[in-house]
């Protein structure tokens, strides 16, 4: 028996009748594929097909979620995202680390443009702040409502007011979702505005050092 409350291992093929029977709380190790392939929101409880969330873990002490994949040769595909007919994220790890991917496929980017953001990265403000539910916490940011015009692509709006918090309306969907940023989006602008930043000052170098001699 393992620590964790419900506990999959695959091997071989997956294993449907498993989750169907609505099994309770142990260790199950179904003969292969994807632990979580497919997950209908009716496996573990039958109002779920109706929930507001297909699939929901939750448990005090340890880890919500525990993963483990057999063999550690090269790279391990642990979880897979796909939209319609493409695959548009995953992660895989090794045996030393974890690897986030996201779509990037040259062939899924037919029209291309170079772009030079540095004006409006220099008008984000970025602060030190603390959170409302751990004031001694804090961290550096954005504002997800100061920048949603300035960069949309990074910005999850959100819904609601923050009176509303833990109350859900009668689909059992949240009243209120905070705002959110996805940092790794600024990856590439700050990548871009390095280059022209450092292409302008090698030319102001090179300038510099002709009129020297």
């Amino acid at each position: 028996m393992y620590a964790s409350d419900f506990y999959l291992n695959a091997h071989g093929n997956w294993l449907s009748t498993l989750l169907n029977a609505k099994q309770p709380a142990g260790s199950y190790e179904p003969n292969g594929g994807s632990l979580l392939h497919a997950f209908q929101a009716s496996y573990f409880y039958t109002d779920w097909a109706t929930a507001a969330t297909a699939c929901q873990f939750g448990r005090n002490g340890g880890p919500v979620l525990y993963l483990n994949r057999a063999g550690t040769t090269g790279a391990g595909l642990v979880f897979q995202w796909s939209s319609a007919q493409d695959t548009v994220g995953s992660v895989t790890i090794n045996g030393s680390s974890v690897t986030y991917n996201t779509t990037s496929d040259g062939r899924l980017k037919p029209k291309r443009e170079d772009f030079d953001p540095r004006d409006w990265l220099m008008e984000t403000k970025v602060i030190k702040h603390n959170w409302l539910h751990e004031p001694d916490v804090w961290g550096y940011g954005v504002i997800a409502q100061d920048e949603v015009e300035r960069f949309p692509q990074a910005i999850q709006v959100g819904e609601g007011e923050l009176s509303q918090r833990g109350q859900k309306d009668e689909n059992g969907e949240p009243l209120f979702t905070p705002w959110s940023a996805d940092y790794s989006k600024y990856v590439a602008p700050l990548l871009r505005a390095w280059q022209l930043d450092r292409t302008e000052l090698l030319a102001r170098i090179e300038a510099l050092e002709a009129k020297v001699g």
